[in-house]
């Protein structure tokens, strides 16, 4: 019978000790790097370079509705950088999925799927005007 629980429950921390989350973050980068192949080794870890090294500003010049989506069981620091989203963000709608890890679409697709539908239905965009 093959194990079906995710990375993230095999690798799930016993104690709140930064040792133990450290390499929980090892085990499922490697547990990951083993799904995707190690051709992709390196350009996970330009990305990731990537992303460390950006800066949000305090504020986002956005002036359309936002939603943004989150799981509660997804990497703490995708929740964070969400979460800072939201916050710097003047007209954003934040759901964050119960029991639901860093892949939302396909790990609760109908879930996803409704947030948006209701998202779209509840929000007023306001029609551009002619240049004419």
């Amino acid at each position: 019978m093959s194990d079906t629980r995710s990375a993230t429950d095999v690798f799930r921390p016993r104690a709140d000790d930064t040792r133990v989350a450290i390499l929980r973050a090892v085990a499922v980068a490697q547990h990951d790097l083993e799904r995707v192949g190690s051709g992709a080794a390196e350009d996970i870890a330009r990305i990731n370079r990537a992303i460390e090294q950006y800066s949000l500003p305090d504020s986002l010049d956005i002036d359309a509705p936002v939603l943004l989506l989150t799981g509660t069981e997804g990497p703490p620091h995708l929740q964070d950088g969400v979460r800072a989203v939201d916050a710097a963000l003047s007209n954003s709608q934040l759901v964050e999925f119960e029991s639901v890890g860093h892949g939302g679409p396909t790990e609760a697709p109908d879930r996803v799927m409704a947030a948006v539908r209701d998202f779209i239905d509840e929000t007023e965009t306001p029609v551009p005007e002619s240049g004419n």
